[in-house]
């Protein structure tokens, strides 16, 4: 399927949905080389959304024009994050039935991240609101999302920002050392910065990104063009 961001030079986005169940997990499966497997033990869910995550990988992969040449990114047993080909760099989301990736060279792009998230219900996001969102997004919130709509894409934002971050930093930071700083929403134009500061980016940087809402759920992306330095 085609997911509702936007393209962006020199990179490849796809998404498939799916269910949880032995069918989907059997199809799936069958769409990948024998050698990519699931980390052990893991749940059914776990291993369809590993699956389907690949899947989405391949075909990326396929628009290249390298369908079944480079390996399908394993998973780092630390980090848990995906390892790419050498020449390469992308990101991977699953969210209840959806699954979305996106591939480039990294010679476009130094690091991307993506993510989707479902939209809670407003007593989970006001229950959640205190370990995701700063002062300033507490109080600063687009007229057109409702605070539902605003805590997922926050809490999306920087999920997609850590994404995009933790491969070349290697440090991780809490949803509380990044901030949403300006949200743009013009018929299907939807952009937003964001900013953190982290003990490995000691001068907060501001990265931008895009996002979508489609059927109750947030997509966002954010890519780090291999120009562009981290401060």
């Amino acid at each position: 399927m085609k997911p509702p961001l936007p393209d962006i030079p020199h990179a490849y986005i796809h998404a498939v949905e799916f269910s949880y169940t032995e069918n989907d997990r059997q199809f799936l499966r069958s769409c990948l080389p024998a050698s990519c497997l699931p980390p052990k033990g893991c749940v059914l869910k776990r291993e369809i959304e590993f699956y389907a995550g690949r899947v989405c990988v391949q075909n990326c992969y396929a628009a290249f024009g390298l369908y079944h040449v480079l390996p399908i990114p394993d998973i780092c047993t630390i980090s848990r994050a995906p390892q790419w080909p050498e020449g390469f760099t992308g990101s991977i989301s699953h969210c209840s039935g959806l699954a979305v990736a996106i591939v480039s060279h990294n010679t476009s792009y130094s690091s991307l991240g993506i993510d989707i998230e479902q939209v809670p219900t407003q007593e989970r996001a006001v229950d959640l609101a205190d370990m995701v969102l700063t002062n300033r997004e507490h109080t600063y919130r687009p007229l057109e999302l409702n605070f539902s709509e605003w805590f997922a894409l926050v809490f999306s934002a920087k999920e997609s920002l850590y994404k995009m971050l933790y491969p070349i930093t290697r440090c991780q930071f809490d949803f509380l050392d990044a901030s949403l700083q300006n949200v743009f929403i013009k018929n299907d134009k939807r952009r937003f910065s964001i900013t953190v500061k982290t003990r490995k980016i000691l001068t907060p940087c501001e990265f931008n990104g895009v996002f979508a809402i489609t059927d109750g759920f947030i997509w966002t992306m954010i890519p780090l063009e291999s120009n562009l330095k981290i401060g």
